[in-house]
């Protein structure tokens, strides 16, 4: 009667444990901000336009291909986004315990010990639902191990695991790392056992891995590049690897101050593999190691912890597949040591799932929505708008986008530059074109260097938005100046929008994907010569020593203001040359404004744009980041922030306003700023915004 009566009370101890894990989840569950933009892609999916972020574009702005679909499958019913995707995770996160629990445990006070440690982790439960893929991962990843755990027996045995690894990878690709060892060994076993030759063995895994393949093959002939575009946009830039390493380490730190228990466990199960080894533990380990490194790497990312969920788990599972084994009187002791370490760490932190409820991120003095060293809390930053129970007190879920009534027209009618492209870009219509100058979800800038003078944060890389390259956009041609950057421009937009069996467009993904044509860009900025030729095509181009800027009189040479850019005099300006600008021409009043303003560290940035042709009453123009910069012969003068925003808004020197007479200039109380012009002042200020005032 009592065994009977243990084991009763050892499955309610078990599911009051889950009950308290689906409590925590559900109290927390969220859409980040990041999800909107995969669910931007589901919308357009589901409604027709293919698996598209802009409709008239096919560019694969998602990185976890399985996570899609099953949105997409599930949406495709429910044509709802918000409600389903946290649905979705909220099941496979159930899944994921449930498979520890009752498939690979044989002791519940053991799983027991694992869902209190799951309940305790604050990365693990803010990304159980989030909209993003981890809970997806989770579960395929508690699937492979329990099955690499089985004894090896035949070559059925690895196909079907490597099956379960393609699907791993089409859910996130950089878990290759996690399961190739294991898999790799029992290919090994499979042919060293079994007497099955190296040829059957590989053929098998080949089977098992047709997912993957079939998708990398799809990928190529639909998007023309067999990678999410976003690993193109972390490819293409300059950072320096120290530079990454160090993200990734303060990554780590940030994890442990504000998750300790999360990197504690991963420590604690990897020596506990290693102390109690046998070759598939620490396979799993190895596997799980190469992983962590990779994270470093890479500069780790934005979101806190978000990188960590899954090691997390593989270290929970290792640890229940250790101490399953123990005697009934030590699991006691196991469950009640993990119960009370995992207790004391919660409440020691402020961010712990403990503490979850409706108030969170509004209490700035706990750390719950602050950036430190980049990272940020994302369920803090987001959580009143997109927190699940934020939504009965008046939040507002993302519902899907209806189909257009009307045909989608090329050029688009509406083109937006933004860089907050989740949740601000699913708002939009379908129709709507939307610049991205992190370059997640845009082609031609994720092969563009980075903005030079912008800074980084790893998930945020900023690129030069180029004018021409807007105009290029509204207009359906190619604007672009640059001739090495017009050719890229051309080559991408063959790939990204031209028909799928068109020949040119397969031209181009050849030498896009397995010719050193995309290194074009980089080589020129290490090569003089290269960025002589470039500055001499557009000279020439603009008719040469009898055009706008006149003969040279310099050579090329390395400006003194910022490392990447280079200068070369002409009789009536300079060249202007840096990898994310190309060559950029300055008539000689302008050059010596920006230079006098700052140049690269002055406020309104560095030249987007060569000076204008002559507009009205003889005055001259070049647009720059921020700003612009205005010259006549008699007077020069720059209009930056809001206020150049503001002007351009009511149509510059054709405007209401007339021509600039003034810089801009802070008023006497210290916060409000200035700028005059022939008919009237726009003035800005952080408590009343940009307003104008015309003179009567």
């Amino acid at each position: 009667m009592s065994g009977v009566w243990s084991k009763r009370s050892t499955f309610f101890i078990f599911i009051a444990f889950v009950t308290i894990y689906i409590t925590f989840v559900v109290r927390t569950a969220w859409v980040s901000d990041d999800a909107y933009i995969t669910l931007r892609t589901v919308n357009n999916f589901v409604n027709g336009y293919g698996l598209t972020w802009n409709i008239t574009e096919r560019v694969q702005a998602y990185t976890h291909p399985l996570w899609m679909l099953a949105l997409s499958f599930v949406n495709f019913f429910t044509r709802e986004v918000f409600f389903t995707t946290i649905a979705v995770s909220i099941l496979f996160s159930l899944a994921t315990i449930f498979w520890i629990a009752f498939r690979s445990s044989r002791n519940l006070l053991i799983s027991t010990s694992a869902v209190i440690l799951l309940c305790g982790s604050k990365a693990y439960i803010d990304y159980s639902t989030s909209g993003l893929e981890n809970p997806m991962s989770h579960f395929l990843l508690v699937v492979f191990i329990y099955y690499y755990f089985l004894p090896t027996k035949n070559l059925r045995h690895l196909t079907f695991l490597a099956f379960i690894a393609a699907l791993i990878m089409l859910n996130r690709q950089d878990f290759a790392l996690i399961v190739m060892v294991p898999l790799s060994h029992t290919w090994h076993q499979i042919w060293r056992k079994s007497s099955v030759q190296i040829f059957s063995a590989s053929f098998a895994a080949l089977i098992g891995f047709m997912p993957l393949i079939l998708w990398l093959i799809f990928s190529l002939v639909y998007y023309g590049f067999p990678f999410p575009n976003t690993f193109y946009a972390k490819l293409y830039n300059n950072v320096p690897i120290q530079s990454y390493i160090q993200s990734g380490l303060a990554y780590i730190q940030d994890s442990f101050i504000r998750d300790p228990l999360t990197l504690s466990v991963v420590i604690v199960g990897t020596i506990a593999a290693i102390v109690r080894p046998s070759v598939k533990r620490l396979a799993i380990v190895l596997g799980n190691l190469f992983y962590l490194a990779y994270v470093v790497y890479i500069g780790g990312d934005f979101m806190t912890g978000r990188f960590f969920t899954t090691p997390f788990l593989i270290a929970i599972y290792l640890l229940v597949d250790i101490a399953q084994d123990l005697p009934q009187t030590a699991s006691w002791g196991v469950l009640g040591i993990v119960f009370m370490g995992t207790t004391i760490l919660s409440l020691s932190n402020w961010l712990s799932p403990l503490y979850a409820d409706s108030f969170y991120g509004t209490r700035y003095e706990r750390g719950e929505a602050q950036i430190i060293n980049g990272i940020a809390d994302e369920r803090g930053w987001y959580f009143q708008m997109n927190g699940m129970i934020r939504q009965s007190d008046g939040g507002r879920p993302m519902r899907n986008k209806p189909k257009l009534a009307s045909a989608i027209t090329l050029p688009p009618q509406n083109v937006i530059i933004m860089g907050q492209v989740g949740s601000e870009a699913f708002k939009l219509n379908p129709d709507d074109y939307v610049i991205d100058y992190h370059a997640l979800s845009d082609a031609f800038l994720a092969r563009m260097p980075l903005h030079p003078t912008a800074g980084w944060r790893v998930g945020h890389m900023v690129r030069v938005v180029l004018p021409e390259y807007v105009e290029s956009i509204k207009t359906n041609q190619n604007k672009l100046t640059d001739p090495i950057m017009a050719d890229y421009y051309d080559t991408l937009k063959s790939i990204i929008s031209d028909p799928i069996f068109s020949p040119t467009r397969w031209q181009n993904i050849y030498k896009m994907n397995f010719t050193p044509y995309p290194k074009t860009l980089f080589l020129r900025g290490q090569s003089l010569d290269l960025l002589q030729q470039s500055i001499e095509q557009k000279w020439a181009k603009w008719g040469g020593g009898n055009g706008i800027a006149g003969k040279s009189r310099s050579a090329l040479k390395k400006a003194d203001f910022h490392p990447d850019f280079y200068l070369q005099d002409y009789d009536n300006g300079v060249f202007i040359f840096s990898n994310a600008i190309g060559a950029r021409y300055l008539d000689k009043k302008t050059a010596e404004k920006w230079l006098e303003l700052g140049a690269t560290h002055s406020d309104i940035g560095i030249p987007v744009s060569d000076v204008s042709p002559l507009i009205e009453n003889n005055w001259r123009a070049v647009v720059f980041s921020k700003g612009a910069i205005y010259a006549s012969q008699t007077s020069v003068w720059a209009v930056q922030g809001q206020i150049y925003r503001k002007y351009v808004e009511l149509g510059e020197q054709t405007g209401q306003l007339g021509s600039p007479t003034s810089d801009e200039t802070t008023l006497a109380d210290g916060k409000t700023r200035a700028s005059r012009f022939q008919n009237g002042v726009i003035f800005t200020s952080s408590e009343r915004g940009t307003w104008v005032e015309l003179v009567k």
